[in-house]
Order: C-alpha cells, then structure tokens, then sequence
C-alpha cells in the first residue's frame, strides 16, 4: 500500500516537472489574457459612464487627446445602453492585442437605440495594457460625432470580425459576446 502510494507521488511528481516547463508559458499566456481583460473591461466600463478622466489613464498618450474628444458628449448628447466585448485576440508574443467591441447606444433627443463596432488596438505597457489607437468598423458613425449628425451606416471590409475561430493568434483568443459590466 505505501509502495503503491509512493509510486503514484513519484509519478506525479514527474509529471509535474515534465509539464512546469510548458505550464509555466500557459500560465504565463493565461495571465497577459486576463490583465488584457482586464484593462478592456475598466476603461469602456468608465467610459461608458462618462468617467473619461479614469478610462484615458489606459489609454496611450499619443492617442489620449483623440479617445478624449472622441467620447466627449458621452453621457450628455449620447448614452450607452451596453458594451459588449464581442473578440479578444492577443498577438502570439504577448505584447500586442485586438478587440472588437459592440456598442449599443442612443441620442437622448430621439431615444432611437443604434448599434455601433470598433476594433480597438493595445499595447503592453508594464504589467497592463493600454489602449493605442480604434476604428469605427461597422454601424452608425455618429458615435463618435456626438450623436449631432444623421445616422451614418459604415461598413469597411478591412475591419470586419474576424470569422469565429479558436486560438488562430495564440493563446489570447477568448468567448465572445460577453456583456463588459452588469446593468445598473
């Protein structure tokens, strides 16, 4: 009985130094995943609810000035309803992502709900992420107008989603169509 509990430590724990090596790089991918999340969730929730003062920390300061004015009339001229967290794909060295978000939001004047995507593009820096530069890709363009011009439709084949696939990019590949806060 203790020879047979002995041999099963043994082989565990062999098991465990033949995997540490690659285990260590799953987790080590794991981790950049979720910081990667992380920092997604944080900013576009603090943006959602005009915090732009907390969501521009995540932002890269080449491409502050720009996210700022961008989301200016967020909470006043337009309202988010929802943002979704449609992809996450982070680059096979950890250090550059895409996500693709769906936004949901209306014009408080006409109460219509339109719907409108972005890809976004981040960078590690330090621990985290942050966000360097975004396109509009699909939906009404007026999102970023300040909900003050008609509803433009667009629709660029260059940024469209990515077809529903597992890991092509590496191990940052997550679920889509995942809801970033929970409804206040």
């Amino acid at each position: 009985m203790v020879s047979r509990l002995l041999a099963q430590a043994t082989g565990l724990l062999a098991l465990t130094a033949v995997t540490s090596g690659s285990g260590g790089c799953l987790l080590q991918a794991a981790a950049r995943s979720e910081r990667l999340r992380d920092a997604v969730g944080a900013l576009n929730d603090a943006a959602r609810w005009g915090r732009l003062d907390v969501a521009s920390e995540r932002v890269g300061p080449a491409y502050r000035a720009r996210f700022v004015d961008r989301r200016r009339a967020w909470g006043r001229e337009v309202r988010l309803a929802d943002v979704e967290l449609l992809e996450m794909r982070l680059a096979p060295d950890g250090e550059r992502a895409r996500v693709w978000l769906e936004v949901s939001w209306y014009a408080p004047r006409t109460m219509l709900l339109r719907t409108t995507r972005l890809e976004q593009h981040w960078h590690a820096r330090g621990e985290g992420f942050v966000l360097v530069d975004e396109k509009l890709i699909d939906g009404d363009a007026s999102l970023w107008s300040s909900g003050r011009t008609p509803a433009v439709p667009v629709s660029t084949g260059s940024g469209q989603l990515p077809p529903r696939t597992s890991t092509s990019e590496g191990a940052g590949a997550s679920a889509t169509r995942r809801p970033l806060s929970s409804p206040t």
